[in-house]
């Protein structure tokens, strides 16, 4: 079913909804929103076009059965109307009735390049809300909102009686020269250890400057073993005497929780004792640890192992072993550990793996090319690796450099025709003595002979 989450939390990405035309839709939206803009939550699944603005025409369903999306839809008339208004189509629906990522497919299966959600719950403050994905939604592509439901239900009885076209945004925070990039993740989520090798090479391509990069780790706490025990005894799955506990993903395999909390804490002392180097040897030793040591349950010789030739093995494992309060890690409390979930609870997003960027959270899917673009877009001058994923604009030609231009090409042909013409006078002086010294030299002969004729 669907899933929704609620935050509290400033910088959230918001891709804004605005009302473009008709202007009597705008001007009622405009009168209790400034710009026009609905109150709207982007989803946390599909790919943003972050960056980057999309203008839309919105259709309605055909059917009232079809409102909810639950059910595949029949075709709309996408293309002949897109040609003439030169639109892209988005659907709206009602919430309700199946997950959100459902409704969402449905409306992308018959080419629908966004997706409207009408709420269907008074006065919800849809802003701190999250469409989440109900773990199917990996084969979703296109942008999807909540929209709050008096404003949505306004665009849909408006879009069934005439056009209505809307501007979608999708940017991520504040602009600036280096951003400040936050990854939540866990050892035990192999997923987001593949995704680390994958984007491993773009991440290593930024400049070192560029971005201030922090790995945070999630965990559990055993409330149990803080009410009954004080923390003080061993617990499964768990170090600290139950404050830092992570699930066991394998069930009867080899990997349990504890081995992911051990990994997670090697992980941070190998971002901490490497900041100075940039974001490579983090990601490398992730990368190693994914493709060598997850399958055989995150064993300790083999993280180490990873570290060779990447990090240096004996300052990580000091800093591991001094993060903890006293001797045994099983019941004794840790600094660095209990740093992130504190982390965790103030600032996090509340999903994972998670990234956020200036404060603000990447929505979307976790691919390589998709989350480059969020990390491009937000940088004022983006460094050079972006141009490969950043749309390259037409470089801006000031009018006074024009006029030079144009007067320096004028100037140049101005030059090639005098030259020309220096050129041509001289080639017809030189064949005028030519053609002269020819009938001269005729004349001449011609006169010879007659003197001859003349004495014979």
């Amino acid at each position: 079913m669907e899933r929704l989450l609620l935050f509290s939390l400033l910088g959230l990405l918001q891709g804004k909804v605005t009302v473009h035309s008709p202007a009597s839709l705008k001007d009622e939206v405009s009168s209790k929103y400034p710009g026009a803009v609905v109150p709207s939550s982007l989803a946390n699944f599909g790919n943003p076009p972050y960056g980057r603005t999309m203008i839309g025409r919105v259709f309605v369903p055909q059917t009232k059965s079809e409102r909810t999306a639950c059910q595949p839809l029949h075709a709309l008339n996408f293309t002949s109307e897109g040609e003439e208004s030169g639109t892209s189509p988005i659907v709206i629906v009602d919430r309700g009735k199946c997950s959100f990522a459902q409704k969402v497919r449905h409306a992308q299966d018959i080419g629908a390049k966004a997706v409207l959600v009408v709420d269907n719950i008074d006065e919800e403050d849809v802003e701190r809300a999250i469409l989440v994905d109900d773990g199917s939604g990996g084969d979703i592509a296109i942008p999807s909102f909540l929209l709050a439901k008096i404003e949505g239900e306004l665009i849909k009885k408006t879009a069934k009686e005439e056009e209505v076209v809307l501007l979608l945004s999708f940017e991520l925070g504040n602009k600036t020269e280096s951003i400040d990039v936050s990854l939540w993740l866990t050892a035990g989520h192999k997923q987001t250890l593949d995704f680390v090798a994958a984007f491993s090479p773009e991440a290593q391509a930024f400049p070192q400057d560029s971005i201030r990069f922090h790995a945070k780790h999630v965990f559990w706490y055993c409330t149990e073993c803080q009410t009954k025990d004080d923390f003080k005894k061993e617990k499964k799955n768990c170090l600290s005497g139950g404050r830092y506990c992570s699930i066991d993903p394998d069930g009867s395999g080899p990997l349990d929780g504890r081995a992911i909390v051990h990994e997670d804490l090697r992980q941070s002392c190998v971002a901490k004792t490497t900041k100075a180097k940039g974001l490579a040897p983090w990601f490398q030793y992730v990368s190693a640890v994914a493709a060598n040591c997850y399958a055989s349950g995150l064993k300790e010789d083999c993280a180490f192992k990873a570290m060779s030739g990447l990090v240096d093995a004996q300052v990580v494992r000091k800093c591991v072993n001094e993060s903890f309060t006293g001797p045994d890690a099983l019941v004794d409390d840790n600094t660095i550990l209990k740093s992130e979930k504190k982390q965790w609870l103030k600032n996090s997003p509340g999903f994972f793996p998670a990234i956020q960027i200036n404060n603000a959270t990447f929505r979307g899917d976790f691919e390589v090319d998709e989350v480059l673009l969020a990390l491009c877009s937000s940088f004022t001058t983006p460094p050079v690796n972006c141009r490969r994923v950043l749309p390259q604009e037409v470089e801006k030609v000031s009018f006074v450099a024009l006029v030079m231009t144009i007067l320096a090409v004028l100037g140049g042909l101005g030059g090639v025709l005098i030259l020309y013409r220096l050129w041509m006078r001289k080639e017809m002086q030189s064949d005028m003595r030519q053609q002269v010294t020819s009938a001269v030299s005729e004349y001449m002969a011609l006169t010879g002979d007659e003197r001859r004729r003349a004495f014979s």
